[in-house]
C-alpha cells in the first residue's frame, strides 16, 4: 500500500508531500490543474521512462520519492530478498533523481538499482489503468494476455512455453538436414575439401610451438654449445673455476672467524654460492652437448612450420583448424546416413508437437473454465454498472500451435437484449469500454496480490447514476485494495475516503501545481464544483451535501 508521495521540481510542482491511506483516495481539481503530474510523478519513481525535460524550470533535478508498507505483500518481500534490497521494518522506499544532464537514478531503500529492476518490482506493487488500456480493449490480440492474467496455474503456461521452445530447436534441426540435402553434392565437397586441407597436415595442438623453438635451437647451435660450454667451464669445471675460488674463500673465511665472530653467518652463504655455481653448471651441461641437427632435419622443421603457418593463416590458429577438422568429420558422418538423420530428426519435431499439443489441449481447457467464471463476473459488474442488458463473452478459435498453446481468443459484447454479441470494437462506447474495464480489472484484483489499483480518468464516457454504479465497483474494490483514481465527477468524488485537491497557481513569473488533502466543507465545496462548476451555488452544495450525506448514509448501514 502507498504511505507516502514526496515530489520535489517535478514538472510544474516545486513541493509536495502527500500522505495516502487504505481505502479510496480520489484527486480531483478543474481541467489541467495538473492532477495527471501526481499520477506521472508516481510512475516516475516507478521506473518509468523519463527526460530531463519533466525536471521544473530553474531547478538542478528532480526528486520523486514513494513509500509503500508492504507487510502484508509476502512477493514483494521474496523479491526484495532475492535482490538483498531488504531492510529492518516494513516500509519499502522508491526514490528517482532525474538530473539536468537527462541521466536518471533509480534506488530501492537507499541501494541504487537499475531502472529495470525498479520496473519490475512495481508490477508487484501497483496496477495502472488509463486510457490507453481501454484503447487496448478494441485489439484481439491483447484479449488472451487478459485471461490468462486470471488463471493460477502458472506451471502449466510454463510448461507451455518451454516446450513450444523444444518445438522450435527440433524444426531447426530438421531444417538444417533437409537443407543440406538439397544441395549435399555441394556441401559433401567443401566438407571433403576441408579435411583433406587439414587432416593431411595431421597437426597436433602446440605442434608449432614446439617446432619454432626446436628450429631456432637447430639454426643457433653452434653459439649455444659455445656459450653453454663456456659457462660450464667458468662455474665449475676450469682450473680455477668460480667454485675453486669460491671453496678457497670460504677456507680464508674460516681462519678469519677467530677475529671477528660476526663473519661465521657469511660461511653458510659462500657455501650456497659454491653449490649454485656446480647446480647451473651441471642445468647448462646438456646445452654444451651438440645435438643431432642434421641437414635432413633442419630441411624437414623448417618445411614443418611452413605447412602449420599456413593452416594458422587459413583458419586463424592451429586449435581452431583441428577443431574444424573435427567438426567436418562429424558432420560429413551424418551426410552419410543423412536419410536416417532427417528421419530420426522427424519422429523428434513429431513427438515434440504432440506433446506440446497435449499441453495445449490441457491449457485451453483450464482457459475456458476461467473464461465462463471471468463471463459471469464481468456480466454481473457491467449491470451493477447500468448496463441491465449486458452480456459479456469470450469466443474461442483455433489457431496454429504457439508459446501460448493453439488458442485465439476475442471479447465479445451484447449491451441490449435481442442482439447478437459483437467484439468490442464494433459495439462499445467510450462509457461501455470504461466499465468492461473496470470490470476486467475487478475480476482481476480478486485474483491478484497487487496492493495498489491506480485509475487515471475512468470515468470518461458516463454520467449520473450510472458514474454512482460505476463508482461504488471501485468503492467495493477497497476491500482488498487500496485504490487511487482521478476523476472529474462528483459521483465518484463524493465516495473517497481521502480527496485531494490540486491546483494550478499563476503568478507574474511562474506557474506552481499544488495538492493538498481537503476535509469537511472543503470537501462539500469540491463536489459543489464538479456539479455547477466555477461558480459554486447553494443548489450546488446541497446535492454535494447530499452526495455525501448519502454515503455516509450507507456507511452506517
Amino acid at each position: 500500500m502507498l504511505t507516502r508521495l514526496s515530489i520535489q521540481s517535478f514538472a510544474l510542482v516545486d513541493d509536495i508531500e502527500l500522505d495516502f491511506r487504505s481505502g479510496m483516495t480520489v484527486l480531483v481539481g478543474e481541467t489541467g490543474a495538473g492532477k495527471s503530474i501526481i499520477i506521472d510523478a508516481l510512475t516516475t519513481a516507478l521506473g518509468e521512462r523519463i527526460s530531463a525535460s519533466s525536471i521544473r524550470s530553474g531547478a538542478k533535478k528532480s526528486v520523486v520519492e514513494a513509500i509503500f508498507n508492504v507487510a502484508s505483500q509476502q512477493g514483494v518481500n521474496d523479491f526484495l530478498s532475492s535482490h538483498d534490497l531488504q531492510w529492518d521494518n516494513d516500509e519499502l522506499v522508491l526514490r528517482r533523481e532525474i538530473l539536468a544532464s537527462g541521466t536518471s537514478r533509480s534506488f530501492v531503500n537507499d541501494l541504487p538499482v537499475p531502472a529495470s529492476v525498479v520496473q519490475e518490482l512495481s508490477e508487484l506493487l501497483i496496477d495502472f489503468h488509463g486510457q490507453h488500456d481501454t484503447h487496448g480493449l478494441l485489439n484481439s490480440k491483447n484479449h488472451l494476455a487478459i485471461l490468462d492474467s486470471l488463471s493460477a496455474d502458472e506451471e502449466l503456461h510454463a510448461a507451455m512455453r518451454q516446450q513450444w521452445h523444444r518445438v522450435l530447436e527440433a524444426r531447426k534441426i530438421l531444417k538444417n538436414l533437409r537443407d543440406q540435402a538439397v544441395s549435399i553434392d555441394e556441401v559433401r565437397s567443401r566438407l571433403e575439401f576441408v579435411i583433406n586441407d587439414i587432416g593431411t597436415t595431421a597437426a597436433e595442438p602446440d605442434e608449432l610451438t614446439r617446432i619454432i623453438e626446436e628450429l631456432r635451437r637447430a639454426e643457433s647451435s653452434e653459439t649455444i654449445i659455445t656459450s653453454a660450454a663456456a659457462l660450464q667451464g667458468m662455474l665449475y669445471s676450469d682450473e680455477p673455476s668460480a667454485f675453486d675460488l669460491i671453496q678457497q674463500a670460504k677456507e680464508k673465511l674460516i681462519g678469519l672467524i677467530e677475529f671477528d665472530a660476526t663473519l661465521s653467518a657469511a660461511v653458510s652463504e659462500l657455501e650456497s654460492a659454491a653449490a649454485s655455481c656446480k647446480e647451473t653448471s651441471g642445468a647448462v651441461a646438456k646445452l654444451a652437448d651438440p645435438e643431432d641437427f642434421s641437414p635432413e632435419r633442419l630441411e624437414f622443421l623448417r618445411q614443418r612450420q611452413s605447412q602449420l603457418q599456413r593452416l594458422v593463416r587459413k583458419y586463424g590458429t592451429l586449435d581452431v583448424a583441428i577443431e574444424t577438422l573435427t567438426s567436418s568429420r562429424r558432420q560429413l558422418a551424418i551426410l552419410e546416413d543423412l536419410d536416417g538423420a532427417i528421419l530420426e530428426s522427424e519422429r523428434n519435431v513429431g513427438a515434440a508437437e504432440a506433446e506440446a499439443r497435449q499441453t495445449s489441449q490441457r491449457l485451453s481447457q483450464q482457459r475456458k473454465t476461467s473464461a465462463t467464471l471471468m463471463c459471469d463476473s464481468i456480466t454481473a459488474s457491467l449491470q451493477q454498472m447500468g448496463m441491465p442488458s449486458a452480456r459479456f463473452e469470450v469466443r474461442f478459435s483455433q489457431a496454429e500451435l504457439g508459446a501460448s498453446g493453439t488458442d485465439e481468443v476475442e471479447f465479445l459484447l451484447t449491451a441490449n437484449t435481442g442482439e447478437s454479441p459483437l467484439p468490442l470494437a464494433r459495439i462499445a462506447s467510450g462509457g461501455e469500454l470504461s466499465r468492461v474495464m473496470l470490470a476486467i480489472k475487478k475480476v482481476q484484483a480478486s485474483k491478484g496480490s497487487v496492493g495498489t489499483m491506480v485509475f487515471d480518468e475512468i470515468d470518461i464516457g458516463i454520467s449520473g447514476r450510472i458514474a454512482r454504479a460505476v463508482g461504488d465497483v471501485m468503492k467495493n474494490l477497497c476491500s482488498r485494495h487500496q485504490i487511487i483514481c482521478i476523476s472529474h465527477l462528483p459521483q465518484i468524488a463524493s465516495l473517497a475516503d481521502t480527496m485531494i485537491r490540486v491546483q494550478k497557481v499563476e503568478d507574474k513569473n511562474s506557474t506552481t501545481v499544488n495538492a493538498m488533502e481537503v476535509t469537511g466543507e472543503e470537501a462539500v465545496l469540491e463536489i459543489a464544483r464538479m456539479i455547477s462548476g466555477a461558480s459554486v451555488t447553494s443548489e450546488a452544495i446541497e446535492g454535494a451535501r447530499s452526495l455525501l450525506g448519502t454515503l455516509k448514509k450507507n456507511k452506517r448501514s
